[in-house]
């Protein structure tokens, strides 16, 4: 976005927001929360964040991450939480597509009589990331800690097109700044893509070792983790090491599509019509043999058929 069309695209990560999700309507009913996990009630996929005091821990989706039980599923803890399970928690359930508490009271865990909490040694505030890690999430930030990292999407975007790529926000940082108007306080890093017109394999991987060189030169760190993605590390204000992911997205034979997911069957629908869609303009047909291939063919099934 440029001039007077809008705001650019790092402006609307100037906020760190709360997770907000799906709408959906209609909470789970919470059965028990123990040592082994939440226990529900429902069938229908809901997402759930857990906090402790006034803080979000984790968030999980009933059906995705829950097992079944009678009565219901219990959607366990994840494994890097565990250890700080002994004590008393004020622990809150809230329905993140209305918003509404489906439960908040103490829960006691294990032998311990203290309060709970998730902090990392140093003291500072830890939740579960989106891959199950336990990270210091935008969620525990303020803003003026994450400000290097919203420099740093500014000025790698503009070095990326000054590179010749079509650079944009990615996954769940556009997710963010779409939905939210903000980073997703459950994450915990930044994701850029870009859209060249390389279209060789051996000519995207090159083109993305270029771009890598261009943002060392600039003085970043950056480590790669595929022939065609790497990360760029910013430090924060305090010293938090936080990863901008840089990946090459569609090309011409290997195409992005962009599936709303807000409702998983019209999802579904969606990815469904992409594989007809595709597999229709493949143009597929049986491969054509001469006729010795044929008599080959019959041959060795005379062959089998005589041996039974």
């Amino acid at each position: 976005m440029t001039g007077s069309a809008g705001p650019r695209p790092v402006d609307i990560l100037r906020a760190v927001r709360p997770l907000t999700a799906l709408r959906l309507r209609g909470a789970p009913e919470v059965r028990g929360i123990d040592v082994d996990g939440v226990h529900l009630a429902g069938r229908r996929e809901r997402l759930v964040d857990v906090s402790f005091g006034d803080r979000r821990i984790w968030s999980f989706w009933l059906q995705r991450d829950g097992e079944e039980e009678d009565g219901g599923r219990v959607v366990r803890w994840p494994k890097p939480l565990r250890p700080f399970l002994d004590g008393v928690a004020d622990l809150t359930l809230t329905d993140a597509a209305s918003g509404e508490e489906i439960f908040s009271g103490d829960v006691r865990f294990g032998s311990g009589t203290d309060a709970i909490e998730v902090v990392n040694p140093a003291g500072r505030p830890l939740a579960i990331d989106k891959s199950l890690k336990l990270v210091e999430t935008f969620d525990t930030r303020d803003a003026a800690q994450v400000e290097p990292l919203l420099d740093a999407i500014e000025e790698v975007l503009g070095a990326l097109r000054e590179a010749g790529v079509q650079p944009f926000l990615a996954y769940g940082t556009a997710l963010g700044a779409v939905r939210d108007g903000g980073l997703i306080g459950h994450d915990s890093d930044a994701d850029l893509g870009y859209v060249s017109d390389r279209d060789h394999p051996v000519d995207v991987i090159r083109e993305s070792f270029r771009l890598q060189r261009r943002l060392t030169d600039m003085g970043y760190r950056v480590t790669r983790y595929s022939a065609i993605a790497f990360k760029v590390h910013v430090l924060e204000s305090d010293g938090l090491d936080r990863g901008l992911d840089i990946n090459h997205t569609s090309t011409e034979h290997a195409p992005w599509y962009i599936v709303p997911a807000d409702r998983k069957w019209y999802a579904r629908l969606v990815v469904a019509a992409v594989i007809q869609q595709t597999m229709e303009q493949l143009n597929l047909a049986y491969p054509e043999i001469t006729q010795a291939q044929r008599q080959a063919l019959v041959q060795a099934r005379q062959m089998l058929e005589a041996e039974h």
